[in-house]
């Protein structure tokens, strides 16, 4: 099992991203980003509180089947747009740097439009099972506070101690001398398919 992540385009507006192309919903749908062992930062500023919704899970462990309520995001592919383009000062604030924020929400603005299908959610089940989770801590990322802002940091794997390389150098992969500075940057890329 990997432990990466999935944004998804769907046809039909459903919180169950188990079930994404399968009956009974039969949803039509698209990969638009993957997340490679985090969820990228730029995917929580596509939703606000309002797009969150409760999916049960059931899953297996050693000691039988159990169950879990997880929060899922999922909302139309115009509000998604919409959110993600008033994010700009979130972005700024979560980096810590203007100019290499900046550079990142536009990475991902000028990409993410032009979506085939009316709805968005993202599927993270193989981060959530790889690790202690916390639902409540996942909703807060949400709410667009500092706290949430924080919070998203803790799910992306975002280090405030390191400068991130901007947009225009960590995609035009040349050799990263800085692993941590990377690390940054990769947490800020929508991780576009």
């Amino acid at each position: 099992m990997s432990n990466d992540a999935y944004f998804y385009n769907t046809s039909i507006q459903h919180a169950d991203f188990f079930n994404i192309g399968k009956s009974p919903t039969r949803s039509e749908y698209a990969g638009v980003a993957t997340g490679v062992y985090r969820l990228p930062i730029p995917w929580f500023f596509c939703f606000d509180v309002t797009d969150l919704s409760y999916l049960n899970f059931e899953f297996d462990t050693t000691l039988g089947m159990s169950s879990v309520n997880l929060t899922v995001p999922y909302t139309t592919s115009k509000k998604a747009i919409e959110n993600l383009y008033s994010s700009q000062d979130l972005m700024r604030k979560i980096c810590g740097d203007s100019e290499i924020g900046d550079s990142y929400w536009k990475w991902a603005v000028e990409r993410f439009v032009n979506l085939r299908f009316d709805y968005v959610t993202f599927a993270y089940v193989d981060i959530f099972l790889g690790a202690e989770w916390n639902d409540d801590r996942f909703r807060l990322c949400f709410e667009r506070t500092d706290a949430a802002l924080e919070a998203i940091r803790e799910f992306a794997g975002y280090s405030v101690e390191h400068v991130p390389y901007s947009a225009d150098v960590f995609f035009k992969n040349p050799p990263l001398s800085d692993a941590h500075r990377s690390n940054n940057s990769a947490a800020l890329n929508f991780g576009f398919d």
